[in-house]
């Protein structure tokens, strides 16, 4: 786990996500069919997912 990630046992990375392109730290959550857009530090439409860190990173 990345250390810039709150250590607390009901938080940890999240998986069905992707970096969105031309939008450096947004995110988009593919878990749902509402595929949010979230920006860094903030929630998706279902409350639950938080982008906790600006990620450019490519998931493998």
């Amino acid at each position: 786990m990345d250390e810039t990630i709150p250590r607390k046992p009901y938080v940890r990375e999240a998986r069905f996500w992707s970096p969105v392109a031309g939008k450096p730290g947004y995110v988009r959550c593919d878990l749902c069919s509402r595929r949010c857009a979230i920006a860094p530090g903030r929630f998706g439409v279902c409350g639950v997912r938080k982008n906790a860190r600006a990620c450019n990173r490519r998931r493998p």
